[in-house]
């Protein structure tokens, strides 16, 4: 949990340095993701959680690791975003978008609604269980 939390920091982080993430910075960033979800214990996978003798609170832990991950997906997708409206802002007069919508752009969409998607599964899961309490800061 925490090394990912040092990965969303270093999203933020790019954000306030940098005025543009390179297309190798936005690489880097979601090779690390992926990399953490791949490494991630099979005893803390979403699927992991349909276990019946799994403790409550250790199955909301679970549930509360996977939205710190799908936050970041969310996060690394906002700052591409931000960035290429950025960039079509500044050419609006002329009725053009000077970086056209790539593979990688569509592909990071992709993934960014599935992650919102799958959060508010999440979400809906924990509320009926009262797993999100008020000082959930995870949620908030």
């Amino acid at each position: 949990m925490s090394k990912l939390c040092l990965l969303k920091a270093d999203i933020l982080r790019m954000h306030l340095a940098f005025k543009d993430l390179t297309t190798l910075a936005i690489k880097s960033i979601s090779r690390d993701l992926q990399s953490w979800y791949q490494n991630l214990p099979s005893a803390m996978r979403l699927d992991y959680v349909r276990r019946e003798d799994l403790a409550l609170e250790t199955k909301w832990s679970i549930l509360h690791v996977h939205l710190l991950y799908l936050g970041a997906i969310m996060l690394l997708y906002r700052r591409i975003a931000s960035q290429y409206l950025r960039a079509c802002r500044v050419d609006r007069e002329r009725d053009i978008c000077p970086l056209p919508v790539g593979e990688d752009i569509a592909e990071h969409s992709a993934e960014a609604v599935v992650a919102a998607g799958m959060s508010a599964r999440i979400l809906k899961l924990l509320l009926e269980e009262d797993g999100v309490f008020k000082r959930c800061w995870l949620v908030t």
